[in-house]
């Protein structure tokens, strides 16, 4: 038998590689744009720092222009 990763007490693989990147960018959001800075990249998402604190549903982000 294989132990998993749960079995280890380890986290499991993320389904995607991640893109670390720590540069300015910015979130549209409906309530408008704000600055963020954009952690890592992946294909199932990001990892952003928000300048402004709400619940963000449905949002375009952009970087370098």
């Amino acid at each position: 038998m294989t132990d998993s990763p749960d079995d280890q007490g380890q986290a499991p693989r993320r389904a995607y590689s991640r893109l670390r990147l720590g540069i300015s960018a910015q979130l549209e959001t409906l309530d408008g744009r704000q600055r963020i800075r954009l952690m890592d990249l992946s294909q199932g998402g990001a990892h952003v720092i928000v300048s402004q604190q709400g619940d963000i549903r449905q949002a375009v982000l952009t970087w370098m222009h």
